[in-house]
């Protein structure tokens, strides 16, 4: 089957933030409805949730953007299987303007889960085919998060309905919303994202109080860095960012 799979979309009010433009939290929205398309089309020829009780659960984002888009807006989303290695796939995403310009793309790496067995289960051979990729083709690299050396700054969450996916846990997209407001208006309004890393460890339910920790360094450029927790201490997620401020 196909390896690419895209979706125009229009930028809607909704979409826009500060000063009429998307964020973060929307370019991952897109990048996870995209997904979700891409998913739909492979069920049609093999549902792996449905038919094996397996799925991939997103592990690692690693996202640059040039220019977020604006209001109105029309953008050309997509996104690429590029390889299966045992466990793990690796898929592109990329967001293009009328123009063709791609302005913001997405690494990403995912895990295969069997939910009845509660752990992780090696692809299976039909899989190759499935999503259009070849065997011999290796995994790209991935940058992980920058890890905090210090404790910083501390924020608390609690997870709410509206936080929870089909999987019964916190959605990705959330840890992106939970950062930004963190890490303030004054940063998130003033300043342009440039890029965003995370690394997704273990997953939050329902009512659990997530704790955030933070840091802000200025130098050249503003870099953040980010690890959540929950109430036992155990490590949920690592991330960071990569800011420039206007001048």
């Amino acid at each position: 089957m196909e390896s690419r799979i895209a979706k125009e979309i229009d930028v809607r009010y909704m979409d826009t933030a500060f000063s009429m433009k998307t964020n973060l939290i929307t370019l991952l929205g897109y990048f996870n409805e995209i997904a979700q398309v891409a998913g739909d089309y492979y069920a049609q020829k093999h549902d792996i949730f449905k038919l094996d009780q397996i799925a991939w659960i997103l592990v690692n984002w690693q996202v640059k953007i040039l220019r977020f888009p604006i209001y109105k807006e029309r953008l050309l989303v997509s996104t690429i299987a590029h390889a299966i290695d045992r466990f793990y796939a690796y898929r592109n995403f990329y967001i293009q303007d009328a123009s063709g310009m791609i302005i913001a793309e997405g690494k990403s790496r995912w895990i295969l889960m069997d939910f009845a067995a509660k752990k992780a289960t090696e692809a299976r051979e039909f899989m190759w085919d499935l999503y259009g990729v070849r065997p011999e083709t290796s995994p790209f690299s991935i940058d992980m998060p920058v890890r905090m050396s210090t404790e910083g700054y501390r924020t608390t969450y609690t997870v709410v309905p509206s936080d929870i996916d089909i999987y019964n846990h916190v959605n990705n997209v959330v840890y992106a919303r939970w950062i930004c407001d963190a890490i303030g208006p004054l940063l998130t309004e003033s300043g342009t994202l440039k890029e965003f890393r995370i690394h997704y460890k273990k997953e939050a339910a329902l009512k659990e109080k997530i704790s955030l920790l933070s840091q802000i360094n200025r130098d050249t450029q503003v870099h953040t860095k980010h690890l959540f927790q929950n109430e036992d201490g155990a490590n949920l997620a690592y991330a960071c960012t990569r800011w420039e401020e206007a001048t």
